[in-house]
């Protein structure tokens, strides 16, 4: 498995947790769904409040790491589109 598949993957994994449990916070504490329901619904606030800000935080290195992708992407097309200009330069067909 290449590292791109392994990172994307892991990437796609962990959006669909956070969504899982964004999905979960508005459900009673009834519906017991394994792991979820024990972050989101504890007893009092000040319990809730960290796996909250914990959850804040992974969402937004989440995106981080989104728009880190989109940056290198445009850079290997960027790379990609100078080196076939520069081929065609060589051959002496310039644009």
């Amino acid at each position: 498995m290449s590292f791109r598949a392994f990172s994307t993957a892991l990437w796609s994994f962990s959006v669909l947790f956070v969504l899982a449990l964004i999905a979960a916070l508005p459900l009673p504490s009834q519906i017991s769904i394994p792991f979820i329901s024990d972050l989101v619904h504890r007893p009092n606030v000040e319990s809730t409040v960290p796996v909250l800000l914990i959850l804040l935080l992974f969402i937004w290195v989440l995106f981080e790491i989104w728009t880190r992708r989109q940056l290198v992407r445009g850079e290997h097309r960027a790379v990609a589109d100078f080196q076939s200009l520069m081929e065609k330069a060589d051959l002496g067909r310039y644009c």
